[in-house]
């Protein structure tokens, strides 16, 4: 590698002593065949460019296309998960409802009593445990739902 680097030092040295035969030509004069294969290997590394340029713009959409995808897919996964926490939220108040609505009552019929009876605290602790856990749930998924961006 250093010999090369020498030998174009030295052919430059030599040619800049030399009086040149086109202006800004440092080699000299070049033959038409030359100058073809200077325009063609500069025609390569522009189609070169242009071929790393478009690979460059091609991994960026793949890219972009999977990152699309995988936001789509946490959409569709929260929605579903979102309206199964509701169904349930939505049945253990329908069935808070109905125990504190029997709570209170008694069922007569022909030869039987059913009284179903419960006490004042077990009354407010079913309601208040019913009401933070409905809460807590809606808000843990609400901030699943609506992250905060960084």
């Amino acid at each position: 590698m250093s010999s090369d680097f020498d030998f174009v030092i030295k052919r430059l040295q030599e040619k800049l002593n030399e009086p040149r035969v086109r202006q800004g030509d440092l080699f000299g004069d070049i033959s038409n065949e030359e100058a073809e294969l200077f325009d063609a290997n500069d025609e390569y590394d522009e189609a070169y460019d242009i071929i790393n340029e478009e690979r460059k713009n091609s991994h960026q959409l793949e890219q972009d296309n999977q990152r699309l995808q995988q936001e789509a897919d946490v959409h569709n996964l929260r929605i579903k998960t979102f309206n199964k926490l509701f169904w349930l939220i939505v049945s253990w108040l329908v069935v808070s409802t109905i125990v504190l609505l029997l709570s209170g009552t008694t069922i007569y019929a022909e030869s039987w009593k059913v009284s179903f009876g419960l006490s004042d605290k077990v009354i407010i602790t079913l309601l208040g445990a019913t009401t933070f856990n409905v809460l807590g749930i809606f808000a843990i998924a609400a901030k699943w739902l609506f992250p905060k961006n960084n």
